[in-house]
């Protein structure tokens, strides 16, 4: 008998920290105001009054209905009190025969001057084809329509990776108290409405809401009315403000299949993958599916020359005929929405990699140039598959430098993107007892897209 290797070496796996998976920018959210009649939780009011800048009392205005799990309570809006600062209130709600029936204040908050709206979340549908929508809402639905305009588009957000997903607004609902409520349960790369035309004031709170959302996503804002592309309307309010996270859109023949060219737009650009090669796309030229005539949309006959230019200026997208083929056309006047979303993937992708980083190391990432170097590695690989997927592309820098100029000319032309981080020797001493990296800085190079051409033709007679 001999004694075992073990005794004197042994080798185990250790598996990396766990790391969380990337944002589904492929995902589209619709926000419906119309009533599912079966599989939601949905419907519940609940009003809140105010007394010495804290929520006292909640009503049970309606006590709502198919809740299968207890739904979640979230506060906006309410005025805050003379040099003060609103803290949110915390409630918890309990069913019973899937209906709210007590609510319980934690915590009032602070700050109101008049009370909070309540909002209770509902629950969210996740669907993969239009059929599981018909289910849910029936067929003769707007939220279904908009469901069978997403899925016929060739690619669609499900060549992306991604799923379409249902919000019902309750009947006290804005754009924006939806979308808070909606952004706390799960992430998704765009969100459209349906079953309602919401004002011009109601979408400008919500594409400022969806421009400082600290996650990035895009809000499809669709209108028919030409004179939203001129002062005082909604898409010229949209570029001038540059709330470059939503995207304008027009359909001038009725307000619902603007609706129907929405869900159609955002389904055909979710579609990229971003982890494919040449994959990333304009939104240019591309034909979209438009089914069941009459209530979905055809190309759009009321663009005019004039109404064409306009939509440049403010970033108005559309859906017409060019030289007999229907064909969407993407203007840049509010950023292109290709480059708006591509970098709304590279931000998340960024944040994910990064942090995964820092959750994946076994042991520590030191406060050295070796550890920034580790750490700029991880930041490289995002890089690369942008420049892979077409997003970016080496090029000549013509913006204010940064970091080491000679550097950033070199590494723009070379590779499409240069990392830089300040020197960890120059950090303050309270950056560094507070473990924090040095600001790294990142200059990128879009690739671009060819969108019109222009020649001249020389004769040699």
């Amino acid at each position: 008998m001999s004694l075992s290797i073990n005794n004197f070496v042994n080798f185990t796996v250790s598996a990396p920290g766990a790391g969380v998976p990337a944002y589904n920018v492929n995902s589209l959210g619709i926000l419906t105001k119309e009533t599912p009649n079966q599989n939601y939780g949905h419907g519940a009011i609940l009003t809140a009054t105010v007394s010495g800048g804290a929520v006292n009392g909640v009503t049970i205005t309606a006590a709502g209905s198919n809740y299968t799990t207890v739904p979640s309570v979230y506060f906006t809006g309410g005025t805050a009190a003379t040099n003060q600062t609103i803290v949110l209130p915390v409630v918890t709600v309990t069913i019973s025969g899937g209906s709210i029936n007590t609510v319980t204040i934690v915590s009032g908050g602070s700050g109101y001057a008049t009370a909070p709206t309540a909002v209770v979340g509902s629950t969210i549908g996740y669907y993969i084809n239009a059929l599981a929508v018909a289910a849910d809402f029936g067929t003769n639905s707007e939220t279904y329509n908009m469901a069978e305009e997403v899925f016929a588009q060739t690619p669609n957000i499900i060549s992306g990776g991604g799923q379409l997903l249902i919000y019902p607004m309750t009947s006290v609902d804005t754009l924006s108290t939806a979308l808070v409520a909606f952004t706390q349960l799960t992430y998704v790369g765009g969100v459209c409405w349906a079953g309602y035309q919401p004002s011009t004031s109601e979408i400008l709170a919500a594409a400022t809401l969806v421009q400082s959302a600290t996650t990035p996503y895009l809000l499809f804002a669709p209108t028919s009315n030409i004179s939203d592309l001129y002062a005082g309307g909604t898409c010229y309010q949209i570029q001038q403000s540059t709330l470059q996270q939503t995207r304008n859109l027009l359909y001038t023949l009725s307000a619902q299949g603007a609706r129907y060219f929405a869900a159609a737009y955002a389904s055909r650009l979710l579609s990229t993958n971003f982890y494919g090669s040449n994959t990333t796309i304009t939104m240019n030229l591309k034909q979209l599916t438009g089914i069941q005539p009459g209530t979905g949309f055809t190309v759009d006959t009321g663009i005019t020359q004039t109404i064409y230019t306009q939509c440049q200026t403010v970033g108005a997208d559309f859906y017409t005929s060019i030289q007999g083929l229907p064909e969407t056309v993407s203007t840049g006047g509010n950023g292109y929405s290709d480059n708006v979303y591509n970098m709304t993937w590279l931000l998340g992708a960024l944040q994910i990699a990064t942090f995964n980083f820092l959750a994946q190391t076994p042991t520590k990432i030191p406060q050295t140039e070796s550890g920034m170097s580790s750490l700029k590695g991880a930041i490289a690989t995002v890089l690369n598959q942008a420049v892979t997927n077409s997003f970016l592309a080496p090029g000549a820098w013509t913006a204010s430098t940064f970091g080491d100029p000679v550097s950033l000319v070199q590494n723009i032309a070379n590779f499409g993107y240069y990392i830089y981080s300040q020197p960890v020797s120059q950090q303050v001493q309270s950056q560094r007892a507070s473990r924090t990296a040095p600001l790294i800085q990142i200059g990128v190079k879009y690739a671009g897209a060819i969108q019109s051409v222009n020649g001249i033709i020389y004769i040699n007679p």
